[in-house]
């Protein structure tokens, strides 16, 4: 049996090189590849980029769905890798030039996104709240207590009903401040573990991601605007990092990128 090791489509004996894509095929069994996650985003999005790597005779492109993350990936082969990450970043750079010439490009139109907020922001928001329901909650139930004994006159008359619904819902605020705190907790454990990894990404890239190799896999023949370098450059920087670090959050990454990474390693 012969193989293509560029599509990996196999072929019967008597035929020595692919009519698909004009490589000299190989003897031997076709191994399992191991594919390389390049580029996230919706499955159009995804299926378009791979479309666009096959015309350019980057065959072993493969979309699959990131149930984690809700997102979908877009995997080439370890050999494949750094051709394709060129081609993305000029397919990135032709849409966007396309959808400005159309005008597709419309600010109205685009969805507001909503920031990431890291774990320590939400403990810090879980514990606020948890005070708030703790002090407003404890209150109105000694008010309510005190009203349905008689020791206050709210000159309600005898409306039982409603002071035990009242009490109720001050019960319900109680437990709601116990549960904010019991998720502060959570979230200030989570917290900590963000902060390993996000110490882990940063030494990661520090050793790893130079300016220079970054811009050689960028198509630069043509003069990009800032924009457009920034987003290929981002794009690169994030593929490499997905590669190392699997099953990152997606926003924790958006925003260590945007915040810290992109600055660290382009300072100038």
């Amino acid at each position: 049996m012969k193989y293509c090791p560029k599509c990996r489509n196999e072929y019967r004996e008597g035929i020595d090189v692919c009519p698909d894509c004009g490589e000299t095929l190989l003897e031997g069994e076709l191994t399992e590849e191991v594919l390389v996650p390049i580029y996230f985003g919706d499955e159009e999005q995804m299926n378009l980029l791979k479309d666009y790597l096959e015309y350019n005779n980057i065959m072993s492109g493969k979309v699959s769905h990131n149930e984690k993350d809700d997102v979908y990936e877009l995997s080439v082969s370890q050999n494949d890798r750094e051709q394709s990450m060129k081609l993305v970043s000029v397919f990135i750079r032709q849409e966007i030039e396309r959808a400005e010439d159309e005008g597709e490009i419309d600010e109205t139109d685009v969805e507001p996104v909503s920031p990431y907020i890291d774990n320590r922001e939400k403990a810090a928001d879980n514990r606020s709240s948890g005070w708030t329901l703790l002090f407003v909650g404890t209150v109105g139930l000694i008010f309510f207590i005190l009203c349905m004994t008689g020791v206050i006159n709210l000159s309600l008359g005898d409306s039982v009903l409603f002071y035990i619904v009242m009490i109720a819902f001050m019960i319900f605020m109680i437990v709601s401040g116990i549960i904010s705190f019991i998720n502060a907790k959570k979230l200030m454990g989570a917290a900590k573990t963000d902060s390993d990894l996000r110490s882990s990404i940063l030494d990661f890239v520090e050793e790893n991601l130079k300016a220079e190799d970054i811009d050689a896999k960028i198509d630069m023949t043509d003069n990009l605007n800032p924009e457009e370098k920034f987003f290929s450059r981002s794009a690169l920087i994030k593929s490499a990092i997905n590669e190392k670090f699997v099953n990152l959050d997606q926003g924790f990454l958006d925003s260590l990128i945007d915040e810290t990474i992109y600055e660290k390693v382009f300072s100038d």
